[in-house]
């Protein structure tokens, strides 16, 4: 019996390589988006905690003039900070969005290549289906004229 042989083989391995790349930078570009929005978290929590410190103190009634300096700008560099990591999430997420689609693009290249192994495997089998059975039609036939030959030999 012959064996399949894809014939477009080596394609459909090179499509499922793409793919697996593209998944490896999808992988990259959610772990960045992720790790920027726990950046921008904890600076958040370092804001609302500074204003905290802030406010107690103020309610504590010590107020220094050069404290609240640098408490503003400090919460000024928390915040510039802060929108830095905002930006960086937005670019983040812009080449998350087009890794997205590159690995969309690459799965379904791939898809197309196993549907079209799929059909031709399919009429593979159907065409040896076909052979074997003309096979068996043909070892009956000379089988069913050996034994007539046979039976008249033995008259």
């Amino acid at each position: 019996m012959a064996k399949f042989k894809f014939r477009l083989e080596p394609l459909l391995k090179l499509r499922k390589l793409r793919q697996q790349e593209s998944e490896r930078e999808m992988a990259e570009k959610v772990s960045e988006v992720l790790a920027h929005e726990e950046q921008i978290e904890k600076l958040l929590s370092l804001i609302d905690r500074h204003y905290d410190e802030i406010r107690k103190q103020s309610d504590e009634g010590m107020i220094d003039p050069s404290v609240l300096i640098s408490d503003r700008k400090y919460l000024n560099h928390l915040h510039v900070l802060h929108a830095d990591q905002k930006n960086n999430l937005l670019n983040s997420k812009q080449e998350f969005e087009q890794t997205r689609k590159k690995l969309a693009e690459a799965k379904k290249g791939t898809d197309v290549m196993k549907k079209l192994r799929e059909n031709e495997l399919t009429k593979f089998r159907k065409e040896q289906e076909k052979l074997e059975i003309r096979e068996l039609d043909d070892l009956t036939s000379v089988k069913s004229a050996w034994m007539r030959q046979k039976g008249r030999n033995t008259i």
